[in-house]
């Protein structure tokens, strides 16, 4: 279950929201009867509709990720594919692995981004659209001089805007859903101490 209540449709105010919960939900109520047309529980709508204003970030994130049309879908979805596993947020990758094979990333690509660095099915602009992805997710943003070159020897300066943002929202939306538990996001970390076994003692150096 998600960390904080969902809120129930007689809850919502905001008329977009109600928009949203009727494209997502039906005429159900979601918090009764959960599930959306896209195979999901849901509660990623029925959390963010306490905040209207969060409601707009998410609905900007998802415009420019289907409808900006200076950057190619492949190379927003293959960055944004890179920084949910960065993230380690099972929701949002799992959901984005398939819009990507939708668009046009190749099943093998898809199985192979997490070692895309080893790999040879990616050509140079998609392995530079990966490390750049790279860098701002797995290395705080710090993106080197000559990986920047290389952006703005490939891609317009709107292009770069447009995917720089894609990769930064779903940073912002993977971070969220680890933190408040949303979706498939709902489980234990699985980093953590293994106790010994009884009868064994522990011994500094081993």
């Amino acid at each position: 279950m998600p960390i904080i209540s969902e809120l129930k449709r007689s809850e919502v105010t905001d008329p977009k929201t109600l928009v949203r919960f009727k494209e997502m939900f039906g005429d159900r109520e979601p918090t009764v009867e959960p599930g959306t047309v896209n195979g999901t529980r849901g509660n990623l709508w029925t959390v963010t509709a306490h905040s209207p204003a969060a409601m707009e970030i998410l609905e900007a994130s998802i415009a420019i990720m289907l409808k900006g049309d200076v950057m190619s879908r492949i190379y927003k979805e293959l960055a944004i594919v890179r920084t949910n596993w960065n993230i380690g947020s099972q929701f949002t990758f799992s959901q984005h692995i398939k819009v990507a094979r939708d668009v046009g990333v190749t099943a093998e690509q898809a199985d192979a981004i997490h070692c895309w660095q080893t790999s040879e099915l990616f050509d140079p602009i998609e392995r530079l659209v990966l490390a750049y992805a790279d860098d701002m997710s797995a290395h705080n943003g710090r993106v080197p001089d000559e990986r920047m070159r290389a952006m703005r020897d490939n891609f317009t300066d709107e292009q770069i805007v447009e995917l720089t943002y894609c990769i930064s929202l779903w940073i912002l939306h993977s971070v969220n859903c680890r933190a408040l538990r949303l979706e498939w996001d709902d489980r234990d970390d699985p980093i953590v101490e293994i106790p010994l076994p009884e009868g064994y003692a522990w011994t500094p150096g081993n």
